[in-house]
């Protein structure tokens, strides 16, 4: 089936309400309504490392809530849902404008994949200028995203020299220059193998059990002391 890319419909629309008016003929200005805008990216960092700061990030930079989790995607609302028309008789803040907005994540070749899709609600409804401005911003919001997260993720600070914080990166199996994000998935790491619930549920011995809750608190505080220097 052939596809007319909806910035076509959108700039046709708007060109023959124009020509109409030209003609002096009474026309009512196209209305839009369950507009949509996708946009996605691919990671070498871990799904986990990438979800947690996703989610962070919309919440509390973005101001959206969240509405529900599944195993590969998180779905979040935002805006003034008395908003029902664009324009309005006020001008509307992008952050105003009622959305739902869904991460979806999977896999890309050897790659953590994560794909964004803003959509509005159906009972908003745009006229041709408003539909652009949905879109327009839907995509500069999700580069915003995409380059804070390459920032971070990417970011390499200088190797570390002080023989505690040596010791720190060191009990976490991770180098001196390592990121925030890489530290914080070797930790994840360091849970999985050393957590005393998760060992004591699986019979060992009594001495290593405790062997291993001296190793998971000393991870721990290695992991809490780099928290407070890299984040």
């Amino acid at each position: 089936m052939f596809h007319i890319p909806p910035v076509l419909v959108y700039l046709g629309s708007s060109i023959l309400y124009q020509y109409l008016r030209s003609r002096n003929t009474t026309v009512e200005p196209p209305v839009h309504t369950s507009l949509t805008w996708s946009g996605a990216f691919t990671t070498g960092v871990s799904r986990i490392v990438t979800r947690q700061w996703v989610d962070g990030h919309l919440r509390r930079d973005c101001g959206c809530l969240a509405l529900r989790s599944t195993a590969d995607a998180d779905e979040y609302a935002r805006g003034d849902d008395r908003i029902t028309r664009l324009p309005t008789a006020r001008d509307v803040r992008w952050a105003e404008v009622p959305l739902c907005l869904t991460v979806r994540y999977g896999t890309e070749g050897e790659k953590n994949r994560v794909e964004f899709r803003f959509a509005s609600p159906d009972s908003l409804t745009f006229d041709p200028k408003s539909a652009a401005f949905f879109h327009r911003k839907a995509e500069e919001e999700f580069d915003l995203i995409l380059a804070t997260f390459n920032a971070r993720s990417s970011a390499t600070p200088p190797p570390q020299t002080d023989p505690g914080v040596v010791r720190d990166f060191e009990l976490l199996g991770v180098r001196r220059d390592a990121t925030w994000v890489q530290v914080q998935a070797a930790y994840r790491e360091a849970c999985l193998r050393y957590h005393p619930d998760r060992l004591s549920a699986s019979g060992l011995p009594e001495h290593l059990l405790e062997l291993a809750i001296r190793e998971f608190q000393a991870r721990t505080a290695a992991y809490q002391r780099l928290k407070a220097l890299l984040n």
